[in-house]
């Protein structure tokens, strides 16, 4: 199997993944930064309040959440402990890399099977105040987790692709 191609081909379907992610993260923002504006205009100045804005702004940040976690991985931005692996050099910087890979693998597969499993479960219940399927709201944690999982593959295949390299 030629794994470069794989790679390559694979590495792109990921990058146009990131920037419909990247989209998708700045509407949520705008979009729930407009609702908590609009909230707080309607009950300082109009003395009435939004039913559904909180409920809405709260569902918004679990989507924001789940999908920039996804993101946040693909460009190494979640805490980790570099300093270590960093004074490793070649095959044991590897073995180190892709045995927290499979570790997060293993926690991220678990996320996906649960988070689609609780979304089953509360998928006929509705939302207190804009009456909208729970389904939707924690659908969020199976996506984020299948996005997490996309990344994982990226990065372990161009751990595999840098051969016998320095890393």
């Amino acid at each position: 199997m030629n794994w470069e191609k794989i790679s390559f081909s694979f590495s792109k379907f990921v990058d146009i993944l990131n920037i419909i992610l990247k989209w998708v993260l700045i509407f949520i923002i705008t979009e729930m930064t407009a609702v908590v504006f609009l909230q707080v205009i309607f009950r300082f100045i109009l003395k009435s309040s939004l039913p559904w804005s909180e409920e809405l702004a709260r569902y918004s940040m679990i989507w924001m959440v789940m999908l920039a976690a996804g993101l946040g991985f693909s460009s190494g931005e979640h805490i980790g402990l570099d300093v270590i692996v960093d004074r490793m050099k070649g095959t044991s910087q590897k073995l180190i890399k892709l045995l927290s890979y499979v570790i997060i693998g293993l926690f991220d597969i678990t996320l996906i099977r649960w988070g689609w499993e609780i979304m089953g479960r509360v998928g006929l219940q509705r939302s207190p105040a804009m009456r909208i399927p729970m389904k939707w709201p924690y659908l969020a944690i199976p996506l984020g987790g299948i996005i997490i999982l996309i990344q994982l593959i990226k990065l372990c295949l161009e751990l595999f692709n840098q051969g016998g390299e320095e890393v």
